[in-house]
């Protein structure tokens, strides 16, 4: 795909690969026009190849552009870039024969937001897109989780490593189970259900299938929540004396009760990553903190942390917790891909 008068060993290598799977050039291959560097397209291009889903018609879209594709510029001798591309294995739309154009810019969209954050995607990470993850479409599914792509995997190019990570969408039950439980086990019973994991607009949540909600109890309550690490855009804690406050907003306060109920029960700790501070939660003997400014440390016994998780709701508001620490709600505003507020949680 690119020009032979230039050399791209990086996309040359992600040639290889996808060609070595599908055995014939891209139906279609979507360059973006200004590149990277010359305007806000965080991508190269996006190339589709039409699959059989099951015996549905489908697209695999490939990503160029978070890895590098052209000259070796990091300082990272054995990672490319970013250290993936991203697929997606999309339905087709009935009656067209080009890939759904939400699946492209979905992608795009995730793709600007590792460039312009730094954030790299990996294995077993998931997230909320606020509302459809196919904008202005009815489906359930509102959430993605991220998984090695089951055809492509990781291949070695003259640049560094590349990882495929394939995006999954999922509904906001299916998340919930991931982070009750773990991706792995998630995505392990899902694999039968979705083909190659696909995604499927019109499908109905998986949690309906009482065999696969068993499994994600059975899992949840035998192992406990493996999600060590939350990142939040809002929120924070000051340092009030003898006590901390923490803020959070009321939109992540379920996943917060989740997480104490998954982690410090199970005597595991979990961190909250903020835009400017960190938060970590730890299991201990008594409610307690330390730190201050940028980082601190709040333990709690599991009885402490079964009740808190009770006791906090998505309202505003303030619940203290001990003499030492208080934790307060605030509404959140909740925005679709386009950065529109929606609603307002709290």
């Amino acid at each position: 795909m690119a020009s032979d008068e230039v050399s791209a060993p990086g996309w040359d290598a992600i040639d290889r690969a996808v060609f070595a799977i599908h055995q014939r050039e891209p139906d279609h291959h979507f360059g973006m026009s200004p590149p990277p560097g010359l305007s806000d397209n965080a991508l190269n291009g996006i190339s589709a190849y039409r699959v059989d889903l099951g015996g549905r018609t489908g697209f695999h879209l490939v990503t160029y552009g978070l890895t590098e594709l052209f000259d070796k510029e990091s300082d990272d001798a054995d990672t490319s870039g970013f250290g993936f591309e991203l697929t997606m294995r999309v339905v087709a739309d009935e009656g067209l024969d080009t890939p759904p154009m939400w699946a492209m810019n979905f992608l795009h969209n995730l793709a600007k937001y590792v460039a312009r954050t730094g954030i790299r995607f990996g294995v077993g990470h998931h997230m909320h897109a606020n509302g459809p993850i196919a904008a202005d479409r009815s489906t359930a599914l509102h959430a993605v989780v991220f998984a090695e792509d089951p055809q492509l995997g990781t291949i070695e190019t003259p640049n560094g490593e590349v990882q495929f990570l394939t995006v999954v969408g999922i509904t906001t039950e299916e998340r919930e189970a991931i982070q009750t439980w773990n991706a792995a086990g998630v995505l392990g019973v899902m694999k039968p259900r979705l083909p190659l994991l696909l995604t499927d607009l019109g499908r109905r949540s998986l949690m309906e299938d009482e065999a696969f909600a068993a499994a994600m109890q059975d899992g949840a309550a035998r192992e406990g929540s493996s999600q060590s690490v939350a990142f939040r855009n809002t929120g924070g804690f000051v340092c009030d004396g003898e006590r901390v406050v923490v803020t959070m907003g009321a939109n992540d306060v379920v996943d917060f009760a989740r997480l104490l109920r998954g982690r410090i029960a199970f005597h595991r700790s979990f961190v909250v990553r903020l835009p400017a501070a960190t938060i970590t939660f730890e299991p201990g003997e008594r409610v307690e903190w330390a730190g201050g400014s940028d980082a601190v440390v709040v333990r709690l016994p599991a009885t402490s942390a079964l009740q808190l998780a009770k006791d906090v709701r998505p309202v505003r508001g303030e619940l203290d917790v001990a003499a030492c620490l208080r934790i307060r709600v605030v509404p959140t505003e909740i925005k679709d891909q386009e950065g529109r507020v929606v609603r307002t949680v709290g």
